[in-house]
């Protein structure tokens, strides 16, 4: 029986690795070609179907019209204002993941400032949670404004 030098052992390992990669090499050309070519492969129908399977499956998880602001107040604290609120899951599945957004208006009724919170608990059906906003930071003053719009601005169902 024939024994195996190291250059023999490499030499035979070469020439089944390019036996492995032009096969794959082909497939992978062959692939592309076939996806970029027959739109119903690749780009046409294939992306289509995952933008409405996304929009499908957000949609379903957005529950923003599910959670009401009860109620509201403001609380003027140094340079800061506190926007102090209830919010309520009015519907029938849970919800988390609140962005509670206040937004200030001049007397024109434009936006002057806004402000947010995230609220992380999950809300069962009917349960209510309390929320503060924090109005500027430090010794940033918040402008002035006539009046504010409180509005929840995300919800899910996770």
């Amino acid at each position: 029986m024939e024994s195996f030098g190291p250059w023999k052992f490499i030499k035979m390992g070469f020439w089944i690795g390019i036996g492995f990669i032009i096969p794959s090499i082909a497939v992978y050309i062959l692939g592309t070609y076939l996806v970029y070519s027959i739109p119903s492969l690749g780009q046409g129908a294939g992306m289509e179907n995952s933008k409405e399977m996304m929009e499908k499956f957000m949609k379903e998880r957005d529950k923003t019209d599910q959670v009401k602001i009860v109620q509201f107040r403001e609380v003027k604290q140094g340079k800061q204002l506190l926007v102090l609120g209830t919010v309520e899951n009015i519907g029938a599945t849970p919800v988390g993941s609140i962005l509670v957004e206040a937004e200030l208006l001049d007397d024109t009724k434009q936006m002057v400032f806004e402000c947010s919170k995230y609220i992380s608990k999950q809300l069962k059906r009917a349960e209510k949670e309390n929320f503060q906003i924090i109005c500027g930071l430090g010794d940033q003053v918040v402008p002035d404004y006539k009046s504010v719009n409180v509005r929840v601005v995300q919800a899910s169902n996770y």
